[in-house]
């Protein structure tokens, strides 16, 4: 098994799809906030929302490592 087999599929894996986020369902039915689009249009939002939520972590960690620096 290589690493590749192990990974962790993300918005910014060529082979993710819209419908692997568990909430798709919900965001996509009528009212959701993805409802009315497609899943390429889906996708490109799921990105930007990983690379948000990876940018936030990012600022956590440093936050805690300069906490412990102090």
């Amino acid at each position: 098994m290589t690493d590749s087999e192990n990974r962790t599929l993300t918005p910014l894996v060529d082979e993710w799809e819209a419908e692997f986020d568990p909430t798709y369902d919900d965001k996509t039915s009528e009212g959701g906030v993805w409802y009315g689009k497609t899943d390429d249009e889906i996708v490109l939002i799921q990105i930007e929302e990983f690379k948000w939520d990876e940018h936030e972590q990012n600022h956590r960690r440093l936050d805690e490592l300069e906490g412990e620096d102090e």
